[in-house]
């Protein structure tokens, strides 16, 4: 059989087998098939989640050795426990850092009632019967549409429910709903929310001054530049996430800064703040402060489950919080919607890590399924939220329970799991987490270990009020808005500032001479390594070249390569060598990158429009040509790839780095190759 040669096309099945199949001297032979991207594709995948899995088992040791230096001599954690001192302060400045909670909130002592000549800013009141014929219903609580400053040109917003004098305010709790619920709903006020969610209704029955914060919504629209029609389709989470997380800030940080500027305002007490009023009535100045005792509360559901116990594992001033339909492992956190992709998170916090944060203040964990959701959309990233199932949730609570180094009062928790599954017909089910135990309940014989408020949930007021809407309800859709664009203005205001941010950043390197310069580059070259890019501290394999030569005109050979880089971690790709080289030549090497879902092919084949084989036109004109075959390939397989990496604070080019160096080591021990001249050539993505 005879080499069939047609000029600019070369077709492998037209060389002998034995030729194609030749390795490069001095190499295995490469005998894989199928498609080696794809298969690369997927030993990335698996790694990463090894990785994860690693990364969840080092954490949870790491924690462990601190609290065992807290036992006394019972073997006992104190009541002070872990993490305290120095760690807890340490692991505070993280979460908040990696939630982009970093910016100094605007003090304010009055929160403004929204209304206008025509609506007095009150639109329900929660009532009750009274016994006697001759008197009126009793209003006990009345709700107002509020705004209150978090940041410059950021307004948290929701709804005021306020006992009316002269009950005083017997507790003072946030409700946070969930990103798919409003305010209205979780207060009983509008249709959508069962009344067993409606935790801000039953606590305000209860007496307690509640806030519940809008949160920004998973609805999804088409976006695109100003006066230009939207090319993708992204949720207004999304829409948030994006540049807030270029700007080291992210939505969930927003979020939580809006429920802690609620508890700056609370913690204060005092009789200077925006009081509701009755209906018709001019709004008072003043507050009745809060009943001797009261304590300051979160309670979330859903994502506001997230943000409560966010919020509580980072201020003290919260004196309880209650988690519903959220507390769970967090392993799987790159199959969630994006908005919620906390870079590095899972490096140093799981649930169980925030929990033992909150210690020791009381968590209660309701064990009631989360919100369900499916986000797929034309440009938008894919993410599912699916309730954790009751045993993943023990798993992690039993984990929290670990690293706090206390027990469960209660000796029969085998038998409860046996009772109780997460279904909305199941009879109570809570754990909580208090000073020195943890207690299952899952009926109502143990509702004393409940701490007040959250013992509101649960047990029923003494009279559930009646609801008289009163003033419109405020529209949804333009609240939304406008809290979008307020937080979207905010990650541009940090855009525009931010050039004075990396001044002062680079201030520290020397510029007096090259030596100088060098040397004061590497600090700046390691923090980019270990916190920008995401470095594996992991020594790379033997490389294990294995090739076969694939392609071939009257220049040069092509040959297909693979080298070992990392446990399920290869790097491939081809190499062209021109054939004139002599036996005793050493020529200079440019690597030439593919742009997004590209292949090596791309760049030496086919005249593809963006390369114009410019990697063949340099081997014809003598140099050697590597095309690698980079992880940016079928489309979200490789984006869940960064996910998985971003979630234990890596990137793609966590990968494609060490696959780099791998080559570039393997390119300058091959005795045709001038170790000394090795250029890199990348094209759109591989620009970077």
């Amino acid at each position: 059989m005879w080499l069939l040669v047609i000029p600019s096309v070369f077709f492998t099945a037209s060389i002998p087998f034995s030729l194609a199949q030749q390795p490069l001297p001095g190499t295995s032979q490469l005998s894989d098939t199928g498609d080696l991207a794809s298969a690369m594709i997927d030993g990335i995948d698996r790694f990463l989640l090894e990785q994860i899995q690693s990364t969840a088992r080092q954490r949870h040791e790491r924690w462990k050795q601190v609290s065992g230096s807290h036992l006394d001599d019972s073997g006992r954690l104190s009541k002070t426990a872990i993490p305290d001192g120095n760690f807890r302060a340490e692991k505070r400045e993280q979460l908040s850092r990696i939630i982009g909670a970093v910016d100094a909130r605007l003090p304010f002592t009055q929160i403004d009632i929204l209304k206008t000549t025509s609506h007095s800013g009150c639109v329900a009141t929660g009532v009750i019967p009274v016994a006697h014929e001759d008197q009126t219903d009793r209003m006990i609580w009345q709700a107002q549409v509020v705004r209150w400053p978090v940041l410059d040109g950021v307004f948290g917003e929701g709804l005021l429910l306020e006992p009316v004098a002269p009950q005083l305010p017997v507790h003072q709790v946030v409700v946070v709903p969930d990103a798919q619920q409003t305010p209205e709903q979780i207060a009983g006020l509008a249709p959508g929310c069962p009344e067993g969610l409606q935790y801000a209704k039953r606590l305000a029955d209860s007496g307690c001054r509640v806030i519940i914060p809008m949160l920004v919504s998973y609805r999804t629209e088409r976006r695109g530049p100003p006066g230009q029609p939207g090319r993708v389709e992204l949720s207004n989470r999304e829409f948030v996430y994006r540049p807030a997380f270029e700007m080291g800030r992210h939505i969930v940080g927003y979020e939580v800064q809006k429920i802690l500027a609620i508890v700056d305002w609370f913690s204060k007490n005092t009789s200077s703040n925006t009081s509701a009023s009755a209906p018709g009535q001019p709004a008072s100045n003043s507050h009745s402060s809060p009943a001797s005792g009261s304590s300051i509360c979160v309670v979330g559901y859903g994502e506001g489950g997230l943000l409560a116990l966010l919020s509580t594992a980072l201020d003290d001033r919260i004196d309880a919080t209650f988690v519903s339909g959220y507390f769970g492992p967090r392993e799987g956190l790159w199959q969630e919607p994006i908005a919620r992709n906390v870079f590095g998170l899972l490096t140093e916090f799981g649930d169980a890590e925030l929990a033992a944060l909150v210690h020791p203040r009381d968590l209660v964990l309701d064990f009631a399924p989360g919100p369900s959701l499916i986000l797929r959309t034309q440009g938008g990233a894919p993410g599912d939220l699916i309730p954790h199932t009751r045993n993943s949730i023990v798993a992690e609570l039993q984990r929290a329970t670990e690293l706090l180094g206390i027990t469960w009062d209660t000796v029969d928790a085998e038998t409860s799991r046996a009772k109780a599954t997460a279904t909305s017909g199941d009879p109570i089910q809570f754990a909580v987490l208090s000073t020195d135990s943890a207690n299952w309940i899952q009926d109502n014989s143990k509702l004393e270990h409940l701490p007040p408020p959250i013992d509101r949930l649960v047990q029923p007021a003494s009279q559930s009020s009646r609801i008289e809407l009163q003033d419109p309800l405020p529209d949804p859709v333009t609240r939304q808005e406008r809290q979008v664009q307020e937080l979207i203005r905010h990650t541009q205001q940090l855009l525009n500032n931010s050039w004075q941010v990396r001044q002062q950043f680079m201030s520290q390197l020397d510029t007096q001479s090259v030596a100088a310069y060098q040397q004061s580059l590497l600090h700046y070259q390691q923090k980019f390594s270990k916190e920008v890019i995401g470095a594996f501290e992991l020594p790379l394999l033997p490389a294990n070249a294995r090739t076969r030569r694939s392609w071939q005109n009257d220049k040069w050979n092509g040959y297909e390569v693979m080298l070992d880089v990392w446990p399920d971690v290869v790097a491939y790709g081809v190499l062209l060598v021109p054939k004139n080289i002599r036996h005793d030549q050493r020529r200079p090497v440019v690597v030439c990158q593919h742009g997004l879902e590209g292949r090596p092919t791309d760049v030496f084949l086919g005249d593809h429009p963006a390369y114009h084989d410019f990697a063949a036109h340099l081997c014809d004109q003598g140099y050697i040509v590597f095309a690698p075959q980079n992880i940016y390939l079928f489309e979200d397989r490789f984006r869940t790839l960064q996910r998985k990496a971003n979630s234990i604070r890596k990137t793609l080019f966590s990968i494609m780095i060490p696959q780099h160096q791998q080559i570039v080591d393997w390119l300058q021990a091959l005795p045709f190759v001038d170790a000394d001249r090795i250029a890199f050539y990348g094209l759109s993505y591989e620009g970077k």
